[in-house]
């Protein structure tokens, strides 16, 4: 998955908010999963789970609120690589040329068919607010693609950012993005993007 990160609303007086692309098992709140993510405090991170329940682990990474006179990129391109159990992040300013993010990590937990798509949390009551550009999935050779040029995010405490893809006749592939409520399983959806396969 590739995506550029931009426009992240620092979300109150410590910025601790984080907007990426993220793969996980379902959308149990403890589940497996990897992610890579752009925070005005961290910068990019590559944050895996390795079992169910478990804690997360965290690449290395700056953290800019302590760091006198730095300060945290403003926008990033994203790419979160899985191949077979190995799971891979990286980062760009261009887009073309890339730096991995941390080590590639085994997750040999990870179910086979996954969830895919963008991640958005607040870590607080804040709500975090982002926009991501060019977001696409490369899968054996195919390109899909949300046909809009960027996607506005906006993710509650509680709320879980889901984009999901079905196949469609023709030849088509259709994304929905949907914010779901953790604790009642309610969804909205905020938009829906069909491509060629």
């Amino acid at each position: 998955m590739i995506g550029k990160v931009s426009d992240i609303d620092p979300n109150g007086e410590v910025p601790k908010s984080s907007v990426g692309l993220m793969i996980r098992s379902g959308l149990d709140t403890s589940g497996v999963m990897a992610y890579v993510s752009l925070s005005p405090r961290y910068g990019v991170v590559f944050v895996v789970r390795y079992e169910e329940g478990e804690y997360t682990y965290a690449s290395d990474h700056i953290d800019y609120e302590e760091t006198e006179g730095a300060v945290a990129p403003e926008e990033k391109w994203l790419m979160l690589k899985r191949v077979g159990t190995i799971f891979s992040a990286f980062e760009s300013d261009d887009g073309v040329d890339w730096i991995p993010v941390g080590e590639p990590r085994n997750l040999q937990n990870m179910s086979e068919v996954a969830m895919a798509g963008l991640m958005a949390t607040s870590y607080s009551s804040y709500p975090t607010e982002a926009v991501i550009h060019h977001y696409e999935i490369h899968e054996s050779n195919v390109v899909s693609s949300l046909n809009s040029s960027k996607v506005s995010i906006v993710a509650d405490e509680g709320m879980n950012l889901v984009v999901t893809e079905n196949e469609l006749p023709e030849g088509r592939r259709e994304f929905v993005i949907e914010l779901v409520n953790e604790s009642t399983g309610a969804r909205r959806i905020l938009k829906k993007s069909q491509t060629l396969i």
